[in-house]
């Protein structure tokens, strides 16, 4: 990454709220998925895939070549799956 050794204050906080986000973002194609035990609204679900495809695009354009060659594969392949869960249980209530 861009930084050497910890991260500093910023990025700390920034990777503290990820955890959430990633979390929730679970949860809602989970719900899309017909997951027993969660009944989320669908747009849940596609909230979910388009924070995946921006974290797929900002994760293409960073300028470090390490993070690129990382979590752009990682983030490609979660977006494909979330993209893949929406088209599929499409005409789901």
């Amino acid at each position: 990454g861009q930084h050497e050794g910890p991260l500093p204050l910023a990025g700390r906080v920034i990777a503290a709220v990820s955890i959430p986000v990633v979390l929730f973002q679970a949860l809602g194609i989970l719900s899309a998925a017909a997951f027993p035990g969660l009944g989320w609204p669908r747009w849940t679900g596609w909230a979910a895939l388009g924070v995946s495809v921006l974290t797929l695009v900002l994760n293409t354009i960073t300028p470090s070549p390490r993070e690129r060659a990382v979590w752009a594969p990682v983030a490609l392949v979660m977006a494909g799956l979330a993209g893949y869960v929406m088209i599929v249980t499409m005409g789901r209530a």
